[in-house]
């Protein structure tokens, strides 16, 4: 099995071969832009999966065949670097609904896993209407009670860590119905551990992830495995929010820390909704819009990642919907440290206000430091505002995107 150090190794030849490219191209008057032509996900061994994961995080989707014990993947592909920064998912079959006090999961045909929510989940019928939790485990129950097999997609916000294989936790921050119950799948973060050959096989290998383990049969042909990280060109999507920009530099920085690099070349992609160039980026973030990008490149640095753009567009995204990992929250401020630029609310819910938070003009605070003085005199402060959830907890963390702070004596 190749080391992590060779795999990092051909990746740095990957690169070096693209910026060659791209060095050629502007020496002979090209534009200065990396060629990324689609190409399909490319089939790797169950052997290269597992070196892969050796030098995680990284992202996997994993789709299993129907109506198998123990479980057996159907599917399993190595997406592409950014995608960590995504939210995780798991779709499967709905068994019942629990409830202990004011503790709310589901029970999925998925292995037996628990999926937690509660009042601050966000929740979706099959069409995308927003359902009440009451709303929800209502459809859930009568379709369970008519013999159905409903079934659901439950997301939250890849966790800071890699989560521990035997580690069964995933509390969701959005549920929607799904039709397609009998596709059980699994979009998760994972590493070596994850990871286990089979000394003996059938099966060829083993993935553990939420205590579950899953057989890898590809020697059989029973299991495909493939991989969007392309070793071969460095060619990556990218796609976030933007944190900020550096008009000097001809970069932005989105929100999961992903630098990108305009250069000579890059195609901005035009339209009504669009933004047509970094300056005006700049302008609309300074105005408090939200901004999302999205586009193809080149690493430049396999270490940052730092992304040479061929192609981006820009557009101001005025839905919280359509941003994943997306909230509304209020309540009252229990704990503030402007130092690390943070307040805690009643429920324990962390959130981060960045440089990029709007803070609203018509409340009574505007800044984290005005709020401690609040609170110091015995003030209440209410908060409430749009976030991203960046980690599900409990307790929750959330990145702030606008922010309104009211005090009550």
């Amino acid at each position: 099995m190749r080391t992590w150090k060779a795999t990092q190794a051909a990746l740095a030849l990957a690169l070096a071969g693209g910026l060659a490219t791209l060095a050629s191209a502007c020496d002979s008057g090209g534009p200065l832009v990396p060629d990324v032509d689609d190409s399909p996900s490319s089939s790797i061994t169950v052997e290269q999966l597992g070196d892969r994961m050796s030098g995680g995080p990284v992202r996997l989707e994993i789709e299993l065949l129907p109506g198998n014990r123990p479980l057996v993947a159907r599917e399993v592909e190595v997406e592409a670097p950014g995608e960590v920064f995504d939210e995780e998912e798991i779709e499967s079959a709905v068994v019942a609904v629990v409830r202990s006090g004011e503790a709310w999961s589901l029970l999925l045909d998925l292995g037996g896993l628990e999926v937690a929510f509660d009042s601050g989940t966000r929740f979706r019928s099959e069409s995308g209407d927003e359902l009440s939790l009451e709303a929800f485990v209502e459809r859930i129950e009568a379709r369970l009670a008519r013999g159905d097999r409903p079934a659901v997609e439950a997301k939250r916000p890849a966790p800071a860590r890699v989560q521990a294989p035997e580690d069964r936790t995933f509390r969701a921050t959005r549920l929607r119905l799904n039709d397609e119950s009998d596709d059980a799948k699994l979009e998760v973060n994972v590493g070596a551990d994850h990871f286990a050959p089979n000394a003996a096989p059938p099966p060829d290998a083993f993935i553990r992830v939420f205590g579950l383990e899953i057989e890898l049969r590809a020697a059989s042909g029973m299991t495909e495995v493939e991989s969007e990280d392309d070793l071969v060109t460095g060619k990556f999507d990218f796609e976030g929010l933007v944190e900020s920009t550096d008009l000097s530099a001809g970069t932005f920085t989105t929100m999961d820390g992903t630098r990108v690099r305009l250069v000579a070349g890059t195609s901005i992609k035009n339209g009504s909704d669009r933004l047509p160039s970094l300056a005006d980026v700049q302008q609309a973030l300074s105005a408090g819009h939200l901004v999302e990008a999205e586009g193809k490149g080149v690493l430049e640095d396999p270490n940052g990642p730092v992304i040479v753009a061929a192609e981006v567009e820009f557009e101001i995204e005025n839905d919280l919907e359509d941003i994943p990992g997306g909230v509304e929250f209020e309540g009252m401020v229990a704990a503030v440290d402007p130092a690390a630029r943070t307040f805690t609310l009643a429920n324990s819910t962390t959130v981060t206000v960045s440089a990029s938070t709007r803070i609203e003009a018509d409340g009574d605070l505007l800044d984290l430091g005005q709020v401690a003085e609040a609170l110091a005199r015995g003030k209440a402060v209410k908060a409430e505002g749009d976030a991203v959830v960046v980690s599900a907890g409990p307790p929750r963390h959330s990145n702030a995107l606008s922010v309104k702070f009211e005090s009550k004596d």
